[in-house]
């Protein structure tokens, strides 16, 4: 529709250079929304900008900042997630992976660090032990240790996991 109007011989260069930059602003208002405006979740743009502000003549207002976010946390969304849970499970299991999916990982990932600290604690006093049977004359007995510090150490092998 635009383009029969923009090519009638009755406009000037003007009115269509005019016309066509109105065209452009239309379209440019039409996709504006969908393609700037940013969502949010749980803070808006300031309360992250305050909250990460480090500036201390800003600390009045990023208290503020997380005061508003802590009762969206306890009073809002608490009722999100009921409503969620009751109405759209699916939903509400896309939520709590979300949300609960960096603590799995954290929790994972220091169960790991307890096994290979179990392990590394098993490998130290193996190794003691062969040094203790070494400072004996016990070739046997530091057999034996050299053994079960192999096992730890071969337990706590990433390549064969």
């Amino acid at each position: 529709m635009w383009e029969r109007i923009l090519m009638r011989d009755c406009l000037s260069l003007r009115e269509r250079l005019l016309l066509w930059e109105r065209c452009i602003h239309m379209a440019m208002q039409v996709k504006q929304p969908a393609t700037t405006m940013a969502r949010r979740a749980l803070l808006t743009d300031r309360e992250r900008e305050l909250i990460s502000d480090e500036d201390p003549d800003k600390e009045n207002y990023k208290y503020q900042a997380i005061s508003r976010a802590r009762s969206k946390i306890q009073d809002e969304l608490p009722k999100d997630v009921e409503l969620l849970a009751e109405h759209h499970p699916r939903l509400f299991s896309e939520l709590k992976g979300v949300v609960c999916e960096d603590t799995e990982t954290v929790s994972e990932y220091l169960e790991q660090l307890q096994n290979a600290q179990g392990r590394i604690d098993e490998t130290a006093g193996a190794l003691d032990e062969i040094e203790e049977a070494f400072e004996r004359g016990d070739p046997d007995a530091a057999r034996e240790a050299l053994e079960r510090a192999q096992e730890a150490i071969s337990d706590g092998d990433l390549d064969d996991q």
